[in-house]
């Protein structure tokens, strides 16, 4: 309670006092403004969650698919590489090349 001065007629009398009322008001209107916030935190920290997640199958994916197209390329060098020396070898040793290369990977 506060100081009789402060309750006159302007107030609603001294046994009508509305600044009671007001700082209830007040206070509820606060109590709500927290909830609000709470709840507000709390949608934001979810959102990170889902952030953190997305950036990690994100991450994820793009390194998968750069060990993919590293491995392909690794493959075509291989084949280009097999269709030069195929290339370069007479006609009468293609035989052997082949024979030579399945015996490679035995």
């Amino acid at each position: 309670m506060e100081a009789w001065k402060k309750h006159s007629s302007t107030t609603g009398g001294y046994f009508q006092c509305n600044r009671y009322e007001t700082v209830n008001k007040i206070i509820a209107k606060e109590k709500e403004l927290i909830t609000a916030a709470e709840q507000r935190h709390l949608r934001m920290v979810e959102l990170n969650k889902v952030n953190k997640n997305i950036h990690f199958f994100y991450f994820i994916y793009i390194n998968f698919s750069l060990f993919i197209i590293i491995h392909v390329l690794k493959i075509m060098k291989i084949l280009i590489n097999l269709k030069n020396l195929y290339q370069k070898l007479p006609k009468k040793n293609v035989k052997l090349f082949l024979l030579n290369l399945v015996n490679l990977h035995k």
